[in-house]
């Protein structure tokens, strides 16, 4: 099992991406989840309502589905997640979860680096 290849706060790895995350979020979200095998419209649209929530900083769109692409980024990418099994399994879906909660645009730029969407 390896680790992430970009930090979450590698955002200007690429500065394509990183413009990209900026002005269009919601086709990026779409993008990635189409690389792990999720509907890329479902994505790219459920990211463009939540934008403008009035319920503050908490997303469910965020909490519930970027997660889950997250941890399918993880699994496909080869990156550290623990075992089912294991109780720290729930640290890494936690962990996941605040990424996006909290760092919701780092965590966009360093998804798509890493699954090499820009490069193909």
């Amino acid at each position: 099992m390896g680790e992430w290849n970009h930090g979450l706060f590698g955002c200007f790895d690429s500065c394509k991406t990183c413009l990209l995350v900026y002005f269009c979020p919601w086709y990026v979200a779409g993008m990635i989840a189409q690389s792990v095998g999720e509907n890329c419209c479902l994505h790219g649209f459920c990211y463009w309502c939540s934008i403008p929530l009035p319920c503050g900083w908490f997303n469910p769109y965020s909490l519930m589905l970027r997660t889950g692409v997250r941890q399918k980024v993880r699994s496909t990418r080869g990156i550290e997640r623990k075992e089912k099994d294991d109780h720290l399994h729930v640290l890494t879906l936690m962990e996941d979860a605040l990424c996006v909660q909290v760092c919701g645009v780092c965590a966009l730029c360093q998804e798509y680096n890493e699954m090499e969407i820009a490069r193909k």
